[in-house]
């Protein structure tokens, strides 16, 4: 996973969808409020992350892999309470690819 190199080159601990699958939701979200403790946090919400059935409109919809259903992303988002949550965003959305809706005559 090349695209990932320089995260690692960071320091960064990237939960991939791999390892989620393999830890859990629970794990996963242990590493991550020990990882950040008690500092500032800017949550993005990269709707990439999401499975295609469930976001059809993001902008790189990778065919054959399972993203997180929206209940699975709640749990990570609800986690987040209590922490010194500073602000957020959700990428990705590309309303372009929304079929127009057609009025009726």
């Amino acid at each position: 996973m090349d695209w990932l190199k320089p995260s690692y080159e960071h320091g960064y601990d990237v939960i991939t969808m791999d390892r989620y699958k393999q830890i859990g939701a629970q794990q996963s979200i242990d590493i991550i409020r020990e990882r950040i403790g008690d500092r500032p946090v800017y949550i993005t919400l990269d709707l990439d992350c999401l499975d295609p059935t469930v976001a059809p409109d993001v902008s790189n919809i990778e065919a054959g892999c399972q993203g997180f259903m929206m209940d699975q992303v709640m749990e990570l988002l609800q986690a987040t309470r209590g922490m010194n949550i500073i602000g957020g965003d959700v990428v990705c959305l590309m309303p372009q690819k929304t079929a127009p809706i057609k009025s009726r005559p």
